[in-house]
């Protein structure tokens, strides 16, 4: 019987001259960190791209919203624009601070727009945004159209924008300003603006159309 003593293992089968115990060289570790490090990058970049990938699908909806809500609203009160000759308004182009507007009568009303009668009459704006100083916002205000504009109540619309452009299309093309002297409403107008979306800047546009209507009433921009 073979003793043991002071070891933490035994084995009673004889240990063959010139063998070792099992296990990993040098070379077979470094090898293995290796691989493990790469693989531990390539994970973390999947996921780095991931999260990137998420958080600008983020920031476009938000983007593609914003848009939305300019042009769905913007579009549902031209499209209802009033044209009877003693209320009736159109303008547009640029005001005397050189600002892109459009003022116009319409039946779209809102509660903002006061309780008197069913025509309101909008004015929309676009100038420098009180929440961010590097980009515009869009300004909307709404009154009776029995009343003198007021000179409080805008409403900010939408922020985080670059550009804003309006175009008139009448009867000789497009035009850049729609004079109020101009006994016609455009037939069409569109909208182009561009939209901060993170680092990114994304363009919109889209154009109304309007039927042939005239305009009487003379406004100031």
């Amino acid at each position: 019987m073979r003793r043991c003593s002071l070891r933490p293992f035994c084995s009673n089968s004889p240990v063959k001259p010139g063998t070792a115990e099992a296990g990993f060289t040098l070379m077979e570790v470094v090898i293995a960190v290796t691989v493990a490090a790469i693989l531990l990058t390539t994970v973390y970049g999947v996921f780095s791209s991931m999260s990137a990938t998420r958080q600008r699908l983020e920031e476009d909806g938000e983007t593609y919203h914003r848009a939305q809500v300019i042009f769905q609203r913007l579009g549902r009160e031209l499209r209802s624009y009033y044209s009877q000759e003693r209320l009736a308004v159109f303008a547009g182009g640029e005001d005397e601070r050189q600002r892109p507007y459009v003022l116009f009568s319409t039946t779209a009303r809102t509660p903002f727009g006061g309780s008197r009668g069913g025509i309101a009459k909008v004015r929309y704006w676009v100038d420098r945004d009180p929440r961010d100083d590097t980009a515009l916002a869009l300004f909307r205000n709404e009154w009776n159209a029995f009343e003198a504009e007021p000179e409080e109540g805008e409403q900010r619309v939408v922020g985080d924008i670059r550009e804003f452009r309006l175009r008139f299309f009448g009867f000789g093309g497009w035009e850049e300003d729609w004079d109020a002297g101009i006994e016609a409403a455009p037939r069409a107008v569109q909208v182009s603006l561009v939209l901060r979306s993170g680092e990114r800047d994304v363009p919109f546009e889209t154009v109304w159309d309007l039927p042939y209507q005239t305009v009487s009433q003379k406004v100031t921009p």
